[in-house]
């Protein structure tokens, strides 16, 4: 490293991710201390019609062009200045190109934010959308969305609302490969928000780093936390609700009653 901060990356790694002199690069921190490098030298037109599918989507919103202004280029030429976010059918067009007059209009978009040099954002919402969209209206493999996400990654003409909430979620998708994308997602934004633990009531995700299980619920008398009650023991505790008490009461003797307030989780 120089005394400015320059890096001297190897040839052998240059060769393999194909850079070149003046080719951008990111470095992003994730929350475990690891450094991820990705080459910034794709484009998004590269990644058109790249999940093409010969079926569409039933029931999928068809989607509208994002607005532009006009601006001018070093030439003096008119040219369109981009400062535009992508919704997500609009991504899923360019991508799936299952409509082909969406498709051609969402290319000629992104073919002109690329020439005014303005590159388009994407928000972890929308996100969240494409995935679950090409997953279960395309059926598209985790390894497919994975791969489309890091080409996005990897072009200079997309940005990411927050790059390394995406990348990390990246990160402990590969490691945990039975783990859902969007809660890989919420888990890495809450980390890196500087929040923890990120509580869930799904086993699954509770898997993940930084995610732990909340297996308890409030009480209804003090509010306390207190655990789930099984089968026994909602049947011989004294009932919280007086008026579903009155309800159950005999001469005989007291019968355990069931309100909602009472229940235990089905089984």
């Amino acid at each position: 490293m120089t005394i400015k901060g320059q890096v001297t990356v190897p040839r052998q790694i240059r060769d393999r991710l194909g850079l070149r002199s003046g080719d951008k690069m990111v470095f992003t921190l994730l929350s475990d201390g690891a450094v991820v490098m990705r080459p910034k030298t794709r484009r998004l037109a590269e990644l058109a019609g790249s999940l093409t599918r010969p079926r569409a989507t039933p029931g999928f919103d068809r989607g509208h062009e994002p607005v532009q202004g006009a601006g001018r280029n070093e030439s003096g030429e008119a040219i369109v200045t981009m400062s535009i976010v992508l919704d997500t059918n609009v991504s899923v067009r360019l991508l799936v190109r299952d409509d082909e007059v969406q498709h051609a209009a969402a290319r000629r978009l992104v073919d002109r934010a690329a020439a005014a040099d303005e590159p388009v954002l994407i928000v972890l919402g929308a996100l969240l959308e494409i995935e679950w969209v090409l997953r279960s209206g395309r059926r598209l493999d985790k390894a497919s969305i994975a791969g489309t996400i890091s080409g996005l990654l990897e072009s200079g003409d997309v940005e990411f609302e927050h790059p390394p909430t995406v990348e990390e979620a990246l990160c402990v998708g590969a490691q945990h490969p039975e783990a859902d994308f969007a809660d890989c997602l919420l888990a890495a934004r809450a980390t890196h928000l500087g929040r923890s633990p990120f509580l869930t009531f799904d086993a699954g995700a509770a898997r993940q780093p930084g995610v732990e299980l909340l297996a308890r619920r409030p009480r209804v008398n003090d509010g306390a936390l207190s655990p789930l009650p099984g089968p026994a023991a909602a049947a011989t505790s004294p009932c919280p609700n007086p008026t579903w008490a009155a309800r159950r009461r005999t001469a005989r003797a007291w019968a355990p009653c069931r309100p909602p307030c009472c229940r235990g989780p089905r089984r």
